[in-house]
């Protein structure tokens, strides 16, 4: 009898915990199929499910991102990723492994890149409430509370004319022995020390999006010009809500710059301010940027086709500093965003309306 019992409830046991594999297995794909678009495809070969009892793991086989803009695609594929769960289901351990490829199609043009990492790639991501009670019709994306994501280093390899896999195998710590020559085996740049840091906070008043991020990046001079890099941010966006009668509800946005700090070699970038934004009036706020340094930053980051041409942004910000500055490879401003329009100006004076 005492047998028969214990047989019984390892049996319901079994069921219940099938039962819940299934239904966040269930919840998670649907989800995933939901964050699909027009210009954005998901798509699979295959999902497992194993771990019993205690170590509940959902593994995606083959799984595709697809991004189609207005003039090329573009794939982003792994051979796996493993959604591992703790126990109270508010927390999850993504692991994409250590190799994703990247696939861009222009017409007949197409490129394919490696990214290589040291390490299993560990997205750690917290849940406002357990995944298996989610809807996934309401998008998975609203009940997330956290993403955190450690990446010690990051290689991109171009396997585009490559005749062999030999950028699969290798290490992210090194380019191989005796291919000093081969660009296949340099790779086109190198990110490191990456950490990104998100939080999603939602009340009755207003919802809080909070992203920190930190990273270096180093590329072969010859194949960049951007040599080297540190990047650093941390912003907040924050969509309030305003009840009005009748059963009417008004948005108030605001993008809060805490600070953006961009250093390449000697030239240094600094942003930090904040924005407002409703659907009832022109953006209004001020972003406050200082450069060191800041022809070299503009021609690193502003390409010749780009809707405001280096040099005259050159010119707008020459006029814009003032003519005293201690250095004159420094400038220090202000973009202010008013019902007029956009102006910059400094501390000494202030220039007409941008159009």
């Amino acid at each position: 009898m005492i047998r028969k019992i214990a047989l019984f409830t390892i049996l319901i046991l079994v069921t219940i915990w099938f039962s819940w594999a299934y239904l966040i297995k269930g919840n998670i794909l649907k989800a995933i199929d939901n964050l699909a678009s027009d210009n954005i495809k998901f798509s699979y070969q295959g999902s497992k499910i194993s771990g019993f009892p205690f170590d509940l793991k959902l593994r995606i086989i083959s799984p595709k991102v697809t991004i189609i803009d207005q003039t090329s695609l573009h794939e982003f594929s792994t051979k796996e990723i493993e959604f591992k769960f703790g126990y109270s289901f508010k927390s999850s351990v993504i692991n994409l492994g250590k190799k994703i490829i990247y696939n861009k199609s222009n017409g007949n043009a197409k490129q394919e890149y490696t990214l290589l990492s040291e390490e299993n790639i560990i997205i750690a991501a917290g849940f406002k409430r357990p995944f298996c009670f989610m809807s996934p019709s309401l998008g998975a994306v609203k009940d997330i509370a956290s993403i955190h994501l450690t990446l010690p280093k990051l290689e991109c390899r171009d396997r585009s004319n490559s005749s062999s896999s030999s950028d699969d195998t290798g290490s992210a710590s090194g380019g191989g022995g005796g291919g000093g020559g081969d660009s296949h085996n340099q790779p086109l740049f190198t990110a490191s020390s990456i950490e990104l840091l998100s939080l999603q906070e939602t009340d009755n008043i207003e919802d809080r999006f909070s992203l920190k991020f930190t990273g270096e990046y180093d590329a072969p001079s010859q194949l960049s010009k951007i040599a080297k890099a540190h990047l650093s941010a941390n912003l907040n966006y924050i969509s309030k809500r305003e009840y009005k009668e009748p059963k009417e509800v008004n948005f108030e946005k605001k993008l809060e710059i805490q600070n953006i700090k961009l250093k390449l070699g000697d030239a240094l970038l600094a942003i930090n301010g904040a924005l407002k934004l409703t659907k009832s009036a022109l953006p209004q706020g001020r972003i406050n940027v200082s450069m060191v340094k800041y022809q070299e930053i503009i021609d690193a980051l502003i390409p010749e086709n780009f809707i405001i041409s280096p040099s005259r942004l050159k010119k707008t910000i020459d006029k814009t500093t003032t003519p005293q500055a201690i250095n004159p490879a420094s400038a220090d401003f202000h973009i202010i965003f008013s019902e007029k329009g956009i102006s910059m100006e400094s501390s000494a004076k202030k220039l007409r309306p941008q159009t």
